[in-house]
């Protein structure tokens, strides 16, 4: 962009581009030529933007003495105009010579959820304040807005929807406690709704790339869609992503597994990583190209994640534990740890490929925002970034495959304590102690004496010879003998002696996983570890 005047610069600070060219009926372009003086618009288009530099002169002398963030006090050009019959922002719209082209559904609920979205839709171009996850400021046009107490009294009239409110009363109007399998639950009152949605809907756009009016419509419809069908107890999904670091995609598109696909970050996503996430790390292998990744994330798992309601009068005692009906979020952090596995599989224990997770989203029509959660990678152990070409990519999606097909809830354990062990622990102490829990979730027992049951198990499982089988157990054992040890406090053990016996400990699990979920998958349908480690111990 060339360099702009001086009230050009005020305009484009105050609107940004995208809004400017809205009102003014212009591209991108001409406004950019238009702020830099080099070019002049229509007649009417001035009268836009001389309107528009007048509000902007006073929103600056505002800011300068309140501290208020300019997106909150652009709430005039959301204001229903009577006389053009939408927001005063679609009105300069219309003087500027441009029209605003959005179907208004016939259904009694969507039809007002529509026309608000239509007025309040230059609201939505404001570019949001610099704080991170700064969304939409809608409340004050929504709440005047003439297509409210249609849309009320439709939702009360829903035979799906009204199930979503329970109690009225003189302060609050319509409100409930709602409860949902992502997790979360919050009070929902109805006049606070058409924000809630509308706000979603523009959340939903920004990361999906899209969000014009009539992608922002799609989006509302089918927010109303599915909070009917879960109202109703049917069955139905909302999208969810998780971005991780420590590798990278290359010459990879994407890789499927049973529950979505695993897929570079696009750059509008990347909004979602807060500032604290900024930073590269980079890794040359001998005789190799320089990886680098981001603290960020660069790779995304695309899924859904099953989406369940429960509704409860608002003064009701919050619930003692978690509902077992909504509990998807779990499982979906199932879907997470069944991929970490298969890349730790993949990549074995001396070149790791460690999918490090960084933030995640859920995209819930009923909370305020995206439910959204992050970690820094920079708390786990020093990641080695690699890079993932089509021939390891194939090979991850048959392990996740596998790991999915053949996981059980009794391996949740095991596979929790072997992800711990080799991707998070910082402590290699503490990482040794959790290897050997995994091997005891796998092969332990109540009875008998344990170290010999589980050195033998796996000496069993991983041994095709006598000596081969003998070493393993040995090495086992040996371990076991340690980790009774550490956690009894019997003794300091030195880093030396600690780190030795770590990499012998990651070398044993992840063959013996990789063992059970590839050949051995007739073990993993057995109820305890008892009986695997019978079965492998005493044969058929």
């Amino acid at each position: 962009m060339a360099a702009l005047t001086q009230q050009g610069a005020l305009l484009a600070d105050t609107y940004g581009l995208d809004l400017l060219a809205y009102v003014c009926a212009a591209d991108a372009d001409a406004i950019s030529h238009r702020l830099a003086g080099e070019i002049q618009l229509s007649e009417r288009q001035e009268d836009v933007l001389t309107s528009l530099l007048a509000l902007a002169t006073q929103v600056a002398a505002a800011t300068a003495t309140v501290k208020r963030p300019v997106s909150l006090q652009l709430g005039w050009l959301g204001q229903f105009n009577e006389s053009a019959d939408t927001s005063n922002g679609n009105a300069l719209r219309f003087h500027a010579g441009g029209d605003v082209v959005l179907e208004i559904p016939d259904d009694p609920v969507c039809g007002p959820l529509v026309g608000m979205l239509r007025d309040a839709f230059p609201l939505l171009l404001v570019p949001p304040a610099p704080a991170f996850f700064q969304g939409p400021n809608l409340a004050s046009s929504l709440w005047s807005s003439p297509h409210r107490p249609a849309f009320e009294a439709a939702v009360l009239g829903d035979p799906d929807l009204s199930r979503l409110f329970t109690t009225e009363s003189p302060g609050s109007g319509w409100t409930s406690l709602v409860y949902r399998s992502t997790g979360s639950g919050s009070s929902l009152q109805l006049w606070s709704l058409p924000d809630l949605l509308l706000s979603g809907a523009w959340w939903r756009g920004q990361f999906m790339g899209d969000s014009g009016l009539s992608a922002l419509a799609r989006e509302l419809l089918a927010s109303v869609d599915l909070l009917r069908r879960a109202a109703r107890g049917d069955s139905c999904e909302v999208p969810a992503f998780v971005a991780f670091t420590g590798v990278v995609l290359d010459g990879v598109d994407e890789i499927v597994v049973p529950f979505g696909l695993l897929r570079p970050v696009r750059d509008h996503e990347r909004r979602l990583a807060p500032p604290s996430l900024q930073g590269q790390l980079s890794h040359t292998p001998e005789g190799g190209d320089t990886v680098t990744v981001s603290y960020a994330g660069d790779v995304l798992l695309q899924s859904t994640m099953e989406y369940r309601l429960r509704v409860m009068a608002d003064a009701i005692e919050p619930l003692a534990s978690w509902p077992l009906d909504l509990r998807a979020h779990e499982q979906f952090q199932r879907h997470v740890d069944t991929l970490r596995l298969a890349a730790l599989l993949e990549g074995g224990p001396n070149t790791p490929l460690i999918l490090t997770p960084t933030w995640r989203v859920v995209f819930d029509p009923l909370s305020w925002g995206p439910s959204l959660s992050w970690s820094d990678p920079r708390g786990a152990p020093s990641m080695t970034p690699r890079r993932v070409p089509p021939i390891v990519a194939d090979r991850l999606a048959d392990l996740a495959s596998a790991v999915h097909r053949h996981r059980r809830t009794k391996l949740d354990v095991a596979i929790r304590r072997t992800i711990s062990g080799m991707a998070s622990r910082g402590d290699q102490v503490d990482a040794l102690v959790d290897l050997v829990i995994a091997w005891e979730s796998l092969f332990g027992s109540r009875r008998g004496e344990p170290t010999l049951r589980i050195s033998a198990a796996l000496g069993w499982l991983l041994g095709t010879t006598l000596d081969e089988r003998e070493a393993y157990r040995g090495q086992a054992a040996k371990i076991y003998d340690l980790r009774s040890d550490i956690v009894h406090g019997n003794r300091d053990v030195p880093p030396q002696e600690a780190s030795e016996a770590l990499t012998g400990a990651r070398a044993i699990t992840l063959a013996a996983l990789a063992k059970l979920f590839t050949e051995r998958t007739e073990l993993l349908a057995m109820d305890t570890g008892d009986d695997r480690s019978r079965q492998l111990i005493m044969g058929p």
